[in-house]
């Protein structure tokens, strides 16, 4: 029999695939000139490349993840502070330092 190989796991599959299509055109390159004798080699080299880059991957993902909910936390409390009623001060109307209903 075959030699199992254990892959390492616990992504998602569409962090898989992004790391795939990102890293496509360094496969290409790293594939180019080798010689494998079967596509059984090719497919485990092309995993060995994926295995060395998708923590690196993911840990820039989830950062762009959390920066995103961080900016759309900051836009919502913007919106919210935003929409706070302005209060009204009442001004006596003989104040001293009002000239034409200017404050000075």
């Amino acid at each position: 029999m075959g030699k199992q190989i254990q892959y390492k796991q616990g992504y998602k599959y569409q962090t898989i695939l992004g790391c795939f299509k990102s890293h496509e055109d360094y496969i290409k390159n790293a594939i180019r000139d080798k010689g494998f004798k079967t596509d059984v080699q090719k497919g485990n080299y092309i995993m060995a490349i994926i295995e060395g880059q998708i923590n690196q991957f993911y840990l820039e993902e989830e950062k762009q993840r959390v920066n995103k909910k961080i900016n759309t936390q900051k836009l919502q409390m913007d919106i919210k502070n935003s929409q706070e009623p302005i209060k009204k001060v009442k001004i006596p109307k003989n104040n001293p330092y009002m000239i034409n209903d200017q404050i000075f």
